[in-house]
């Protein structure tokens, strides 16, 4: 080639290690791409969705070791010293974030990454696509010799892209995971239908489904060997391992979960259960990030009514003006049973007393039965899910006084408003799971009721609440401010709406505090927190959203 000029051999190996060093800072930081991904259910568009609002942490790679690339494009031209300063800084760079960075990114992760075969398949092929473009990095310096910028030029758009190495890879994967889930869910549909007089039941709604589910579980397990789907397990593949794993043919009862988040969901997991009988908690404007409009997520949750067979129990709570006035999608012949605090509701809750023990109230009936009921759990919203359990498990021939007993025993759930007092002597009250506007009004009513010592609250605010997110976030400030004497905001941006609900209730600048992280947060919580006061830790965020 005419006007080569071979670099020195120590410049090639020292830009050759530079690569190697760089591809395994890539792979590497895989891990957390492909956790971002796992939590955006393998959606590609999801995922994209989340690193175009989430800058600052899917082009990670660029605010560390871009500058430095392009620092060193221009100072190559400089001469062989130049080359040689400027190498060992990346590879000092390289190294050292490779050395340091751990596999679920540099903190603390809520939901862990869980290595299932899907996410080490896709982990695989992304490690082979990462690999094969530091190959083609290289190639510019074995054949063109002293033209290391090319190679350098790849580097900072596989730095600046990274997160492309995982799409691509779940492009690639996509015929053969649709092959494979569809086999699983054939077979765990199968397995369904092959039990003689299994009862399932679907339980939908914007919020409150998991804990009615829970507590629907217990209270029909005192009569029938119930199968539950644990925890958040509500997507059609989280559905499809609860049965491959879990159901057996002695079982009577199944209830699932139905979580959605796009029109057609609901009706997936309808096609994979068939359920007989269903339970809609509410309708609210959750997930508008994805389904765009309210009356889209309307039509998502009434798909499990139109999936149910003729005359059919379906279970609504009429207090939800979204349920109540969207009747129209229940088709003819199912039973609908009405449930809320309204006394001409089929099933409604009144003589409600809360206190920091828990919550007593009396369900009655349409055809005139009252039963009392004790709970530890705690709040409105919990009185909302005991009440509609308890007007499906009567569907199915347990009494409101075995029901009662049931609730009686009920466990605290963990991170939905539980109670703990610790030995420090001051009161934690975790809503940490999710958070909505009405679960967020019944913790601060429940916050309240504590008396003796300050009452504060720890929050980021809520999320995936589409273009009312803003307003619903300033109004549950300016509801805080009634019932908080200290009130700790996690974030700076996100929480932008809650300071405003602040400022314009004119809550004093030295009775909240702004903090970066939930770390920080926390520190400002030992520092002001003393025995008697209570905590209310309202919503977590989730990693694909925390900072």
């Amino acid at each position: 080639m005419d006007g080569f000029v071979a670099p020195p051999l120590y410049i090639s190996l020292l830009w050759i290690l530079s690569v190697v060093c760089f591809a395994v800072y890539l792979i590497k930081k895989n891990y957390y791409f492909l956790h971002m991904m796992q939590q955006n259910s393998y959606r590609n568009k999801r995922f994209i969705n989340w690193a175009w609002e989430h800058v600052n942490k899917a082009f990670y790679l660029l605010r560390d070791l871009g500058p430095v690339f392009a620092i060193q494009i221009i100072r190559f031209v400089e001469g062989e010293k130049a080359m040689i300063i400027g190498l060992s800084w990346v590879l000092f760079c390289c190294a050292i974030n490779a050395l340091t960075y751990r596999k679920n990114a540099a903190k603390e992760t809520k939901k862990e990454l869980v290595m299932t075969p899907r996410a080490k398949r896709l982990n695989r092929v992304t490690n082979i696509l990462i690999i094969a473009f530091v190959l083609l990095a290289i190639a510019p310096t074995l054949y063109m010799g002293s033209r290391i910028i090319i190679g350098i030029t790849l580097m900072l758009f596989g730095a600046f892209f990274a997160l492309l190495f995982i799409v691509i890879a779940n492009i690639i994967l996509m015929p053969l995971e649709s092959k494979i889930n569809k086999g699983y869910e054939r077979e765990a549909h199968q397995m369904v239908i092959s039990i003689n007089g299994l009862k399932v039941i679907g339980i939908t709604g914007s919020f409150g489904k998991t804990s009615t589910k829970m507590i629907l579980g217990e209270i029909l397990s005192k009569k029938y060997n119930t199968l539950v789907t644990p925890e958040s397990y509500n997507t059609p593949m989280g559905v499809t391992k609860t049965i491959r794993e879990h159901l057996r043919p002695t079982h009577e009862v199944f209830v699932a979960e139905m979580g959605a988040k796009q029109k057609g969901d609901i009706k997936e997991i309808c096609d994979l259960v068939v359920p007989q009988m269903g339970i809609i908690t509410s309708i609210g404007e959750q997930h508008l990030e994805s389904f765009k409009t309210l009356q889209a997520i309307i039509q998502t949750k009434y798909e499990l009514a139109q999936c149910l067979p003729p005359n059919a129990p379906l279970v609504l709570n009429f207090d939800d003006k979204n349920i109540r006035e969207n009747i129209d999608y229940v088709p003819e012949g199912c039973r609908v049973i009405s449930y809320g605090y309204k006394n001409s509701w089929d099933y409604y809750a009144a003589e409600i007393e809360y206190s920091p023990n828990g919550s007593l109230f009396n369900i009655h009936t349409k055809d005139g039965q009252v039963q009392e009921f004790r709970t530890v759990l705690l709040g409105r919203h919990n009185v909302y899910n005991i009440t509609g359990a308890v007007a499906m498990a009567h569907q199915l021939g347990v009494s409101l006084e075995e029901a009662a007993k049931a609730v009686k025993t009920l466990p605290q759930v963990t991170h939905r408003l539980s109670h703990t007092t610790t030995a420090a002597g001051y009161h934690i009250l975790d809503d940490a799971f999710n958070s909505n506007p009405v679960g967020a009004r019944a913790a601060l009513e429940v916050l309240s009721k504590f008396k003796g010592g300050k009452r504060i609250l720890v929050t980021p605010g809520m999320v995936e609440m589409g273009h009312k997110q803003k307003e619903l976030n300033r109004q549950f400030a300016i509801d805080a401010c009634k019932c908080c004497d200290y009130i700790i905001l996690v974030g700076r941006g996100i929480t932008e709406p809650l300071q405003e609900g602040l400022r314009q209730m004119n809550y004093p600048k030295k009775r909240y505090f702004v903090a970066l992280t939930l770390k920080e947060a926390r520190e400002e919580l030992q520092r002001i927190i003393v025995p008697g006061d209570t905590v209310l830790f309202e919503n977590d965020l989730p990693d694909t959203y925390t900072e």
